[in-house]
């Protein structure tokens, strides 16, 4: 059951995508939103540079004319949060903080079941014109993550279930993605494809064995196995477009799943077109 979902907020599309599918999951699991923007104090102060003798008067200044300018910027994305989330009705809390965004995000995710966050982050004081990639924040908290992309498109869950693929080689990190899927979705709403690029068909078939009888046992029904021979990520990009959301474990601490998961993770986010749920 998902109860309290955590969206990191900035300024981006991909902040704007990431409420919207946070209140997509909360609709169906009558659950609490938390918008959490963060003043980045440390990159306000980096971005002041060394402190010429006798400029720290002039340097000061300069950071608290810094700091306003940040803090007005924060005050439109919170008020720009609760305009978008009031109207669908849903429980919400607004969060302002101060400190390292990517620290405040992983001390305050292990109090919630789910964070829901654009797959680039501009919430650093000093982010690229193109953002942060997600994956700074993934080995580094235990609750499940959706990234999700600039644009989605969520189904209507009154006519059409949630159609998800679900990458799946039998690793500690995939089975992990594998439950966490199964223990946050409603069993009645999802549509689901398991995917194994096993090469070998009895292994590849026995794996998925195993996941299919687990996601039934949680009441998931509607089931296609596929076995595929191609290369995992030619096979998920066939198939991405015809998915509302993908499914891949994470863990880049083992050399054979930094290789599995590390990239496929990483091209995956990189295709940029579907929520992804990344399993720890």
């Amino acid at each position: 059951m998902i109860k309290r979902i955590l969206v990191p907020l900035d300024h981006s599309k991909y902040s704007e995508s990431a409420v919207e599918l946070a209140c997509f999951i909360a609709k169906y699991h009558e659950s609490e939103i938390t918008g959490m923007v963060v003043l980045d104090l440390p990159g306000i102060e980096h971005s002041l540079g060394s402190t010429p003798i006798g400029g720290m008067y002039y340097a000061e200044k300069l950071e608290e004319k810094k700091r306003k300018e940040a803090e007005e910027h924060i005050r439109k994305i919170l008020e720009k949060f609760e305009e978008q989330i009031t109207a669908q009705g849903i429980k919400f809390r607004a969060a302002s903080l101060q400190g390292s965004p990517l620290q405040q995000i992983i001390d305050h995710s292990i109090y919630y079941d789910l964070v829901v966050s654009g797959s680039r982050l501009y919430c650093n004081f000093d982010a690229p014109r193109d953002g942060m990639p997600l994956t700074d924040l993934l080995d580094q908290t235990i609750t499940p993550i959706y990234a999700v992309p600039e644009e989605i498109n969520p189904p209507d869950i009154s006519v059409e279930k949630v159609r998800t693929l679900i990458a799946f080689d039998g690793s500690m990190a995939s089975a992990r993605a594998l439950q966490e899927y199964a223990h946050l979705v409603r069993p009645d709403a999802v549509d689901v494809t398991l995917l194994t690029a096993k090469q070998e068909k009895e292994e590849a078939e026995n794996l998925l064995d195993e996941a299919e009888h687990y996601l039934r046992a949680h009441g998931i029904e509607t089931i296609t196995r596929v076995r595929s021979e191609k290369d995992i990520i030619a096979e998920i990009e066939d198939r991405i477009e015809d998915m509302h959301a993908v499914v891949v474990g994470v863990n880049a601490k083992k050399r054979f799943m930094k290789y599995f998961v590390g990239s496929t993770t990483k091209r995956v986010l990189d295709m940029n077109k579907r929520p992804v749920l990344l399993g720890h």
